[in-house]
């Protein structure tokens, strides 16, 4: 009987930007498999620190789980509450308080079923052979806008609070994590699912990331650093971080 693998990678850069805000972790445990991305908000203080404690406390709440995890969106809350407590317990250190957030997103694959999380304006693409791509619905100002009819793609794109996000995880006046959550869903051979920050998908369509990560002739790590590449430098002058981890699922 044939049986699936993981292929993954993960790849981040600074842009023309002072600090790397980015995080992004993958780990594994026999069948079960966890990534996690964030993008620190710059708009408030620390947003790096609270983008590492994100993806610290995720990964170590993934490791403590018992396998198979078969509760995967608990999992996901979990993970996202315990964050949200521990982001907030940072800022309060400070004198005055602080208030440091971030995005999120996070994957759990737990043999061919996945389930996944975000928060703000980091997206997961699910790429898969006999579908249009799909992607998460940011979080965000411009994105209310256009579900309600109000933009278009193009103006979402250059809107002056295309940035503007409406949810975060961090923000100690909130009282915990308002996520969107999805799955489980079953995953198939040739599946990609892709975990980006906005620096990525800003710069590139969703045609030119499929383009870049389903291209045969290229190991997934070269194709995935390639592609974070070309969304630095097609974003120049004013490139933002750009980090992306991505997961395919290949037969053996």
């Amino acid at each position: 009987m044939s049986k699936l693998r993981f292929e993954t990678a993960s790849s981040s850069r600074v842009g023309n930007r002072r600090v790397n805000q980015d995080r992004c972790a993958i780990v594994q445990d026999g069948d079960d498999l966890f990534l996690v991305l964030a993008d620190g908000m710059g708009g408030q203080p620390k947003g790096e620190e609270a983008a590492r404690i994100l993806v610290d406390t995720c990964c170590d709440v993934f490791r403590k789980s018992a396998k198979p995890i078969t509760r995967q969106r608990d999992f996901l809350r979990t993970a996202l509450n315990q964050s949200h407590a521990l982001i907030s317990r940072y800022g309060r250190r400070f004198a005055p308080p602080i208030d440091p957030r971030t995005t999120a997103v996070l994957l759990v694959v737990c043999g061919t079923t996945a389930s996944w999380a975000h928060v703000g304006d980091s997206r997961l693409y699910l790429f898969r052979s006999d579908q249009e791509p799909w992607h998460t619905e940011d979080h965000s100002y411009v994105r209310e806008l256009f579900r309600e009819g109000g933009l278009s793609e193009e103006e979402c794109a250059t809107h002056p609070l295309r940035n503007f996000v409406t949810r975060s995880v961090g923000g100690i006046a909130e009282p915990e994590v308002e996520a969107s959550i999805e799955g489980p869903r079953e995953l198939y051979p040739g599946d990609i699912l892709l975990l980006c920050s906005d620096g990525l998908w800003g710069p590139l369509s969703e045609t030119r990331i499929h383009q870049w990560i389903a291209d045969p002739a290229l190991q997934l790590p070269t194709a995935l650093e390639r592609m974070v590449a070309d969304a630095e430098s097609t974003a120049q002058p004013v490139s933002d971080n750009v980090t992306a981890a991505v997961l395919r699922l290949v037969e053996t």
